[in-house]
């Protein structure tokens, strides 16, 4: 699509295209921006979280991926951020990492349970999707393992997700990349009203896909550059030049988006701005909203 597109000048912005190196590879003239995050900053959430005092602070990592391109990614990118954490002093690693693989699709890993009870990691990082997620967890608890469990933004981006309803009480204190962020109420109440006239026949119009803030935000980014470069025509019409709108498109600032805080890089990627401060500024930078579940609900991180 993006050559489709970039051949035409048409400014495309995705709110929920998060493969790695799509903006690095898309055509010369850069049409293409994303609010939604790369997967590859996931490995610097995953770091924040794992290494910083404020959350876990963990000695040792066990890295789980599920044998697949997104898992195997995943894991090299979270393996590669947790190595990069060292000592101010020895300039040695302060997460010891070890990595494992399951296989696409199985469903007994009482082996490799053992395997990582018999360890006793202080965190266990899955890099796949569900149902495995779930499964490897309830197996895990069943070896005896008592450390803390997370997973990235392919297993359950909110409420209802079918890793905690599997799971119950056994899901308490898993972690999760990729969470769909809080939405204000009054976005809610505007995005029912506009569901409810598209679609009457539906009793729930709530946002529940994990990328609707992500979305939003590109929305209102795309109509204000409109907003800044249209030119009325005499015939009531308005004309855009192509060239100017991306220009303006990637020189925006959204400051306090519904996914955060949106600027993009030369890319056409979101980028942080100024340093990593912790585990909420990855989240108002990149959209990239960690979650954990709380007695039985999903809670997110706070500052």
């Amino acid at each position: 699509m993006l050559p489709i597109y970039a051949d035409a000048g048409i400014v495309a912005i995705s709110g929920s295209a998060t493969l790695s190196e799509l903006a690095d590879e898309q055509p010369a003239g850069h049409f293409f921006f994303r609010t939604a995050y790369r997967n590859d900053t996931q490995g610097i959430l995953f770091r924040v979280y794992v290494s910083d005092p404020d959350f876990l602070e963990a000695d040792d990592a066990y890295i789980v991926d599920d044998s697949e391109p997104y898992g195997r990614g995943l894991a090299d990118d979270i393996e590669r951020e947790l190595l990069s954490v060292e000592e101010l002093s020895g300039g040695e690693a302060r997460v010891r990492v070890t990595r494992a693989s399951i296989e696409p699709g199985a469903v007994d890993f009482s082996d490799l349970a053992a395997e990582i009870a018999r360890a006793d990691p202080d965190v266990v990082i899955f890099a796949g999707r569900n149902p495995e997620a779930g499964l490897l967890l309830r197996q895990l608890r069943d070896a005896g393992w008592g450390g803390s469990y997370a997973t990235g933004d392919d297993v359950c981006g909110g409420p209802g997700c079918d890793f905690l309803v599997s799971l119950g009480a056994l899901a308490e204190g898993a972690a999760f990349s990729g969470c769909s962020p809080p939405l204000p109420a009054t976005f809610v109440d505007a995005f029912e009203a506009v569901h409810d006239d598209s679609d009457p026949d539906d009793d729930d119009g709530r946002p529940t896909a994990a990328f609707v803030a992500h979305y939003a935000d590109a929305a209102t980014i795309l109509l204000d550059a409109v907003a800044a470069v249209a030119q009325s025509q005499a015939d009531g019409s308005l004309r855009v030049d192509p060239t100017l709108l991306r220009g303006v498109v990637a020189a925006s600032l959204l400051s306090g988006g519904l996914s955060g805080n949106v600027a993009f890089d030369s890319s056409g990627d979101r980028r942080l701005i100024g340093e990593v401060e912790g585990l909420e500024h990855v989240a108002r930078d990149l959209g990239l909203v960690p979650c954990f579940v709380e007695n039985g609900t999903i809670a997110f991180f706070e500052e």
